[in-house]
């Protein structure tokens, strides 16, 4: 009545199952709410780590369907994470940050403010994430908080804009998402959810972006970066 098997962490999207173990999964998905009660997972101890009940999709779904998982551990503070691409006017200003702002465990990335009274761009974005299996669905999420700057008023309102963008081929140009704010106020800390099935099927980069008067944001952190498809 019980389905147990190991992992590394408490976080199902990060447990290293091994490529037999998924599909073994893949193909008993739709027969655990009649096979299997409760779903327990292990860690290295022995120690049950993560507990829900079968019909509880997300344990099942996020560690069958997660294509790419980040939460930037074990990166150094003030760099760049490996294999990610900076663009625009980051430097010194988009970094790993030895922080949990984004409601996750510290570190994560952290992107800092811009120069006074000055339009701008900075950003950066992933390395490439095959998708390709990803023919059904496609989805992102992210925990993150955006922090606004009320301490001057700024030339224009909204100030700037956030946002997520996806690229198929590359990095050479960027696609939008519903990932799009202009804030006038703090956002979360929250969780974001992103429908990518608009690029489903494909290699893909995914880009973290401001643009504008960005000196009026106090800072955007992002953490826990899960993208899933089936």
């Amino acid at each position: 009545s019980h389905l147990k098997f190991w992992g590394e962490s408490g976080n199902l999207c990060r447990s290293s199952l091994m490529h037999r173990q998924q599909k073994v999964l893949q193909i008993l998905k739709k027969y655990l709410k009649l096979l299997f009660r409760r779903i327990y997972v292990y860690n290295k101890s022995g120690r049950p780590i993560k507990r829900g009940n079968a019909s509880d999709t997300a344990y099942l779904t996020c560690s069958v369907n997660a294509i790419h998982t980040e939460d930037f551990g074990g990166f150094t503070s003030g760099q760049l994470p490996p294999g990610w691409t900076g663009g625009g006017n980051y430097t010194d200003r988009i970094e790993v940050d030895n922080w949990n702002g984004a409601g996750g465990s510290a570190p994560e990335l952290y992107f800092n403010f811009g120069t006074f009274n000055i339009t701008e761009i900075y950003y950066t974005y992933t390395p490439s994430i095959d998708a390709t299996s990803a023919t059904s669905t496609l989805a992102l999420s992210f925990k993150h908080f955006h922090q606004y700057y009320t301490g001057e008023t700024p030339p224009v309102s909204p100030p700037y804009t956030i946002a997520v963008d996806v690229s198929t081929d590359g990095g050479t140009t960027w696609g939008a998402t519903s990932f799009v704010h202009s804030p006038t106020a703090n956002i979360g800390p929250e969780t974001a959810s992103v429908d990518l099935g608009a690029y489903k099927g494909n290699t893909i980069n995914i880009r973290w972006r401001i643009s504008g008067y960005t000196y009026w944001t106090d800072g955007w952190s992002i953490d826990d970066i899960v993208v899933t498809g089936s």
